[in-house]
């Protein structure tokens, strides 16, 4: 899917690709999403926390009504103690050029924790 984001192929025919990262930071890129998708734009759910399944995987409910102060752009770093992630992300070098290319920030902050 990285290279679909990319415009490097164009195999899912016609598929919105969205970015979470850009939805989660980017109003205007949400606007652009709902426009796309044919609906009303509306930001009246950004900061809940569906319940279903408890919640977020990683703090539960904690940030329901304030889920944009949720760190989610950050979660990467919680793997960064795990030396086999570590070993599995750095050694394929098209997903390190991926990265490199879809998160530019990301990916220079993930190769000082290397």
């Amino acid at each position: 899917m990285a290279e679909e984001a990319l415009g490097k192929s164009n195999y899912t025919n016609n598929t919105l690709i969205i970015d979470y990262n850009k939805w989660f930071s980017d109003i205007e890129y949400r606007k652009m999403l709902a426009l796309k998708l044919n609906i009303e734009f509306s930001d009246a759910g950004l900061n809940f926390v569906p319940g279903y399944k408890r919640g977020s995987s990683f703090s539960g409910l904690k940030w329901d009504r304030n889920a944009q102060k949720m760190k989610v752009l950050h979660r990467w770093k919680s793997c960064m103690g795990c030396n086999r992630y570590k070993q599995i992300i750095s050694g394929n070098q098209r997903v390190m050029e991926l990265a490199k290319r879809m998160y530019p920030e990301i990916y220079e902050s993930f190769k000082k924790q290397l």
